[in-house]
C-alpha cells in the first residue's frame, strides 16, 4: 500500500485540476484526501505522504480494509463517518466526509479525513473528570447511579453492594483530614480489588457502591469478607495507628 500511495502521489496535480473534484474539496486541501474507484476500491489519489515515523504498520492495512468496506456501501450522497487507526503512540481518530463523485468516466469516492485526535483526547479527559472521584479515582456517584439504572432497565442480574468506612470522622478528628484521606484511599484501593469487572464508586464522603455481574451472592459475600480482612490486617501498622474496617451489605 505504501508503494501504491507513493505512485499515486505523482498524479495529484493532474487530478486536482479536475474542476468538479476541486469544487468539492475547495478549502479542505490541507486535510488528508483519498480518492478510490467506487466499484473496484482502486486507489486513485492520496493528497499527502504517510508519516512512517508515526503510522503503525497495521494502520495502512486497516485503512485499506476500511476503504474497501466503504466502496461496498454504495454511497450515492455525501456521508459522514469516523475512523480510528493505530499509531506508534496509541491511536489516531479521523472524521471522514465521503463524497461520491464522477471522474474520468469512473464512479469514485473521495474521502476528506480530518485528524480529530486532539479533540477526542480532550473530550475523553473531560469525560474522565466527569465520571471519576478526584481523591480516589474511583467512579463517582453520578456515573454509578447511571450504570445502576441502566442495568435495572435491562433486567440484568448483578451484585449490588453498599459499603461504609467505619469511624472516618474519629480518624479525621483525632489524626487530621490528611490521615482521613489516606484512610479513604486505602479503602478505595482495597474495594477495587473485588474484581477487574466491578464498577466501584465513591458515592459520598465515606460511602461506596459496588456493582458487578456474573457473581453468585455467596461468592460475592466471601470476597467482601476477604477484603475486609485485608483492611483489618493493615490496622496498627506504622503511620496508621487506628483500626481499618468497613460495614457493608449486598444483594
Amino acid at each position: 500500500l505504501l508503494n501504491e500511495i507513493e505512485n499515486r502521489q505523482l498524479e495529484n496535480r493532474q487530478l486536482l485540476q479536475n474542476r468538479n473534484l476541486y469544487e468539492i474539496l475547495a478549502g479542505q486541501i490541507e486535510q488528508w484526501i483519498i480518492v478510490i474507484d467506487a466499484d473496484t476500491a482502486e486507489l486513485l489519489l492520496v493528497s499527502q505522504e504517510v508519516d512512517r515515523d508515526v503510522m503503525d504498520p497495521d494502520a495502512l492495512r486497516l485503512l485499506r480494509q476500511w476503504l474497501e468496506q466503504q466502496a461496498k456501501a454504495g454511497y450515492t450522497e455525501i456521508k459522514q463517518a469516523e475512523l480510528e487507526l493505530p499509531d506508534k503512540r496509541g491511536a489516531r481518530y479521523y472524521s471522514a466526509t465521503i463524497h461520491p463523485i464522477r471522474w474520468r468516466g469512473r464512479n469514485t469516492l473521495s474521502f476528506v479525513l480530518t485528524d480529530v485526535s486532539s479533540e477526542r483526547e480532550r473530550l475523553n479527559n473531560l469525560q474522565n473528570i466527569a465520571n471519576h472521584d478526584t481523591l480516589t479515582q474511583l467512579y463517582n456517584r453520578r456515573y454509578g447511579m447511571q450504570v445502576l439504572q441502566e442495568w435495572l432497565d435491562e433486567g440484568r442480574d448483578f451484585i449490588l453492594c453498599f459499603a461504609d468506612i467505619d469511624n472516618l470522622k474519629l480518624v479525621n478528628d483525632r489524626y487530621g483530614h490528611l490521615k482521613g484521606d489516606q484512610y479513604i484511599v486505602y479503602v478505595s484501593d482495597t474495594l477495587r480489588g473485588f474484581s477487574t469487572d466491578a464498577v466501584v464508586c465513591r458515592i459520598g464522603g465515606d460511602e461506596f457502591m459496588l456493582l458487578c455481574r456474573d457473581w453468585p451472592q455467596e461468592a460475592a459475600r466471601e470476597r467482601m469478607e476477604l477484603l475486609r480482612g485485608r483492611l483489618a490486617s493493615h490496622s496498627g501498622v506504622p503511620g496508621a495507628p487506628y483500626e481499618h474496617s468497613i460495614s457493608y451489605g449486598l444483594i
